[in-house]
């Protein structure tokens, strides 16, 4: 439409050059905008917490020791057994009385990352209460949540063992199927195939071994433990849950004998029934033995 004057002209320029929105409130859209993104790049980071540990993915605490989850448990397992290391930050807080050095006068020709051994039940239980008290102080762990030995039935999961019946571990281990049958680390067969991955007595201890121990395997590079890890883990990323040293379990062997629950071969052992992973020892809390050492978890709590 032509404008029919002047002032029709200017009406029809400062409508076409008038911006839809007021400056004001384009700028405070703006800023708006501007303080959201700042505060979603500023805000807090989610807290790293055990509870987003996963197999790919372990949760670390203030010692270095992985954790993941065990599917049908409310914890998370060390992926090794506990190191002599880890016990050594435990025993300079806490050294022990002189019957309790047993685990660091026997250092000859183990490194820091063999597990530790010649540990009591005891003793085990108290580098959990220590941990656990240490971890809370400094937040690195969730208050609900605290470390222990694993239970019997827990320790099953982590072996991949199918449920287990019997109200105790004695009765569970009263019902042991046949060896040939039996779940080792190789699988259900026997006698073990040439090359096993798992620290049992071979050719290496043959001039040291016992008659009840009798070496069946191929020779391996450490007449006694290993370094945590030096073997292949299982399927749920857990090293050691057969072989090297033997592990404390929170159960009592049964209703009435006070000794405590021991899973897991150890690498003085090459006899069928030590190497079955549903297999179960016992022994009392204040037994100290170089083949028997432990391996914690993190309950996550309710």
């Amino acid at each position: 439409k032509r404008p029919q004057s002047i002032s029709e002209l200017r009406l029809a320029f400062d409508a076409a050059l008038k911006p839809s929105w007021p400056w004001r409130t384009v700028l405070v859209i703006v800023l708006v905008g501007a303080a959201l993104s700042a505060a979603f790049y500023m805000r807090p980071q989610p807290k790293e917490t055990p509870k987003l540990a996963s197999k790919a993915h372990p949760w670390t605490n203030s010692l270095g020791m992985k954790f993941v989850p065990v599917p049908g448990t409310r914890t998370l397992f060390s992926v090794w057994e506990t190191r002599r290391a880890d016990f050594a930050a435990f025993a300079k807080d806490q050294p022990g009385n002189v019957n309790e050095q047993g685990w660091h006068q026997e250092a000859a020709g183990l490194s820091m990352d063999h597990p530790v051994g010649s540990v009591s039940w005891l003793r085990a239980q108290q580098f959990c209460d220590w941990l656990t008290k240490t971890e809370h102080a400094t937040g690195r762990l969730p208050a609900e949540m605290v470390y222990r030995l694993p239970k019997d039935l827990e320790w099953s999961a982590a072996a991949g063992l199918p449920v287990e019946s019997g109200e105790t571990p004695e009765a569970r281990n009263c019902g042991l199927g046949p060896l040939e049958h039996a779940p080792y680390p190789w699988g259900r067969s026997w006698p073990p195939p040439e090359n096993v991955s798992a620290n049992f007595a071979g050719a290496e201890v043959q001039a040291n071994s016992s008659s009840i121990t009798k070496p069946l395997l191929q020779r391996d590079a450490w007449e006694r433990s290993a370094p945590v890890g030096s073997f292949p883990p299982n399927q749920l990323g857990l090293f050691d849950l057969s072989g090297n040293v033997s592990e404390w379990c929170l159960d009592e062997w049964n209703k009435v004998l006070p000794d405590k629950t021991v899973r897991g071969g150890a690498y003085h052992q090459s006899t069928a029934t030590s190497m079955r992973l549903d297999a179960r020892e016992h022994l009392k809390p204040p037994r100290q033995m170089a083949t028997t050492g432990f391996r914690v978890v993190i309950d996550l709590g309710s």
